[in-house]
């Protein structure tokens, strides 16, 4: 009797145990259900943004006259997909995963964008609550011209938010993107290594040695003409210059402080020129 009654008192201490088990189960996926449910639907753009620049204080400084024709929305869906569409900057879907209010993306395809192994390699896009309001944060991380942060919320109208976004602090105000690697400077798709760049005079004929470029890791220069060994100094960035046909280039542009003293066109890694001259990269 004694042994039917401590089967009977195992049997209900496993039943209870189990039940306490399964009860913690269902609470903790119940949770994360919550947390996940909080990204669904349609984030539009936030006309708030974030630049270490001041050239960049508006969405159309950053993505130009495509916002017009473009959603500039970001939709994550309960399936595990997404799109994200801003301007003729993005236009990009696929299937996102969501991981301490993270969002990483994979299996993408984007119409602007051959190659996204890049995008799901760097992009991501955090939760965050600023003012009991939830915003998604986007770093640019592939904006050459300056570091930018956009953001999205969810908009009764399906139009532009509009609310606060938390304030930014940048590392310095330098819009150099500097790629530590190589130690070089991005000027549209190609890179500038920090050194000397001989500058040559094309002459038809000849070439003369007219000047010597030295580029700085701190955005400063100094120039050494060879004629009588004088030097010019001052600070250089990346800036877009019209060309005659009205297409956009990006170059370098040398700075004595406010005025511009020359710019050059840069046509490859390493490679610079203007109209008559043409560089040589010594290291």
């Amino acid at each position: 009797m004694k042994n039917n009654k401590s089967k009977i008192l195992t049997i209900l201490l496993l039943a209870i145990i189990t039940l306490s088990m399964t009860g913690c189960g269902k609470t903790l996926e119940k949770d994360n259900d919550n947390a996940s449910k909080n990204i669904l639907g349609i984030w539009h753009l936030n006309t708030n943004i974030r630049a270490n620049n001041d050239n960049y204080t508006n969405l159309n400084s950053l993505f130009g006259t495509c916002l017009k024709d473009s959603d500039n929305s970001l939709t994550i869906n309960d399936d595990n997909t997404f799109k994200l569409n801003i301007g003729c900057y993005y236009n990009l879907s696929g299937k996102y995963k969501y991981e301490n209010n993270t969002i990483s993306f994979y299996d993408t395809t984007d119409t602007n964008i051959k190659n996204t192994d890049d995008i799901e390699k760097n992009l991501e896009i955090k939760l965050i609550n600023y003012k009991d309001k939830y915003l998604m944060q986007m770093y640019l991380y592939d904006f050459e011209d300056a570091k930018v942060y956009i953001f999205f919320e969810q908009t009764k109208d399906n139009s532009y938010g509009s609310s606060d976004v938390p304030i930014i602090e940048f590392d310095n105000d330098d819009n150099q993107i500097v790629n530590e690697n190589n130690k070089s400077i991005s000027v549209g798709d190609f890179k500038l290594s920090f050194g000397k760049y001989e500058m040559w005079q094309d002459n038809g004929t000849s070439r003369d040695l007219i000047s010597t470029i030295e580029l700085k890791e701190n955005g400063e220069f100094e120039l050494t003409l060879t004629k009588d060994n004088s030097k010019i100094s001052g600070t250089y960035k990346e800036c877009d210059l019209e060309s005659y046909g009205g297409s956009i280039n990006h170059c370098l542009c040398l700075y004595q402080g406010d005025k511009k003293y020359a710019n050059y066109n840069v046509n490859n890694d390493n490679e610079l020129s203007n109209q008559t001259t043409v560089s040589k990269y010594i290291g």
